[in-house]
């Protein structure tokens, strides 16, 4: 569910930024217009600001169906809930922990209780072998004899072996499938325990490279390309063109910065998931 949330806040984050686009895109085609009829430039450069702007009409169709799709899928979870607006920040996930811890995750838990259960039933297969022993204990109150002659009451006992002794080849199968099965569920155990180590030192890995990206965003390139498009209000520019191109530079690096942060929260909740948070 919460892969599905965080893919919908992305969705939605590009239909913005797709709208800021179209703006933009729009504002080139009338000048590529202006500059054509003005005879100061060729018709190649109008045909490929309208092409731009078909480009940028033509995705909007398709995140709005993605959207959709995305909402569908989580109402699965949270019904008509599903259909509210997302907030405007990524959610604050717990910090996942550096290390596997192999007690917590619930897939592991599931199977070490299917290996638990095969071993409790080696344990009562084992047990057949011994000899087993009931004691019957009875007290009787009884009737006076016809002539009134008083009778004494009567406390009966018994005791029963039950002793193994013609049973043994069906007890012995009977054991070696119950370890059979214990000794499966001991294996698919490791392995699910091994499959996880695997799975947590892979997202891991990806979880710090998405971070180390994350990071480079942040402190060098969306720093950069704020200040170009800076230089390019200040005057720099030869037209309003430069500044347009700029914007739209901007807007593209923005919606890459969303994409990692976005799959650095999903492999975050993932992380989360495998030590059992």
């Amino acid at each position: 569910m919460r892969q599905t949330w965080l893919e919908i806040y992305y969705l939605n984050h590009s239909l913005r930024l797709l709208e800021e686009t179209r703006r933009l895109q729009r504002k080139q085609l009338e000048a590529a217009e202006g500059r054509y009829r003005a005879a100061a430039d060729m018709q190649q450069a109008l045909i490929r600001a309208r092409q731009a702007l078909a480009r940028v009409n033509e995705r909007e169709p398709m995140l709005k169906a993605q959207i959709a799709r995305a909402r569908a899928q989580l109402g699965r979870w949270i019904g008509d809930a599903a259909a509210l607006a997302l907030p405007v920040a990524l959610p604050a996930l717990p910090v996942p922990a550096p290390d596997f811890d192999a007690v917590r995750p619930p897939e592991l838990l599931a199977a070490e209780a299917m290996h638990n259960a095969a071993r409790l039933e080696v344990d009562m297969a084992r047990q057949e072998y011994k000899p087993g022993w009931m004691l019957d204990l009875q007290y009787g109150f009884r009737r006076p004899m016809p002539d009134g002659t008083e009778r004494p009451d009567m406390v009966t006992a018994m005791v029963t072996f039950d002793l193994p002794i013609f049973r043994s080849k069906r007890q012995d199968r009977r054991l070696a499938e119950k370890q059979a099965l214990e000794s499966g569920a001991r294996l698919e155990t490791e392995d699910k325990r091994r499959e996880l180590v695997a799975m947590h030192q892979s997202m891991r890995a990806e979880y710090e490279a998405l971070a180390a990206r994350a990071r480079i965003f942040e402190e060098q390139l969306l720093p950069a390309i704020r200040r170009e498009a800076q230089v390019t209000v200040a005057g720099f520019a030869r037209d309003q063109v430069e500044y347009r191109e700029a914007q739209m530079k901007a807007l593209e690096a923005e919606q890459e910065y969303t994409r990692v942060r976005v799959d650095l929260a999903k492999t975050q909740a993932e992380l989360l998931y495998l030590t059992g948070e």
